[in-house]
């Protein structure tokens, strides 16, 4: 349970080497997994047969998208779930309490718009009227970079950031939760490669940094969860980068 929900989903988004995700499964609950959806976004599939098979045992849910849904997309299958809370997870986090300990301090934290830690989009929760008001994280941020920063203002346009007494999600919170020291030097040369194009059409989107538009494309019509959707090809031709 998170706080009075009984209705979650743990969404772990993975790309890279099976050690990267075992370190997670070691510190969760046999009990816990079948709250969880792995989202294995490795051409060849990361998990080992052992992984694979233990979390089929014990009920988790693995998804095999080896064109690489990217995080945006990766969240985006566990938010349209429709669960009333959706803990968003990075396979770099370690609970080295355990993942139950955690969930018990986020149940005393979390709001009906979800929860933020000090681990920011490597772990959080965003809950069922958040995403209703905001819509669903923006695909054409791939495979990732500036999603977590475009939903992060269309929360401040919504007023649903921080404040808990206006309906917000609170301010982040410390918890027994860390990252593992990973080297992902080959991930952050695409994203390198992509940046140029996502970050010209971010700027095109809310109007630059700092952001501007209170609409995406400054469309008074277009709500806020509007995106017209491009890979990044056509993003590159469009903006010239």
């Amino acid at each position: 349970m998170v706080g009075d929900v009984k209705d979650w989903i743990v969404v772990v988004p993975f790309i890279g080497p099976d050690w990267v995700i075992d370190g997670l499964l070691e510190q969760v609950e046999v009990d816990l997994f079948g709250r969880f959806l792995f989202i294995d976004n490795t051409p060849t599939g990361s998990l080992k047969d052992s992984s694979r098979h233990r979390l089929h045992i014990y009920g988790a849910e693995v998804v095999h998208r080896p064109e690489n849904a990217g995080f945006a997309g990766s969240v985006n299958l566990g938010l349209r779930r429709g669960h009333e809370q959706t803990i968003v997870c990075s396979a770099s986090v370690r609970f080295p309490a355990g993942f139950r300990r955690w969930l018990e301090e986020a149940s005393a934290a979390v709001t009906p718009m979800g929860l933020f830690t000090l681990l920011s989009w490597h772990l959080l929760s965003l809950g069922r009227p958040l995403v209703e008001r905001l819509g669903y994280l923006d695909e054409n941020f791939y495979p990732c970079e500036l999603e977590d920063i475009d939903y992060m203002w269309r929360m401040i346009v919504a007023g649903s950031l921080h404040d808990e007494d206006q309906g917000g999600v609170g301010r982040p919170r410390p918890m027994s939760c860390s990252r593992a020291g990973l080297n992902l030097s080959t991930a952050d040369h695409r994203f390198k490669q992509n940046g140029p194009a996502l970050s010209a059409y971010y700027d095109r989107k809310w109007g630059g940094h700092p952001e501007v538009f209170r609409a995406p494309f400054d469309n008074a019509a277009n709500p806020l969860g509007y995106w017209p959707p491009a890979t990044v090809g056509e993003l590159k031709r469009r903006y010239g980068v």
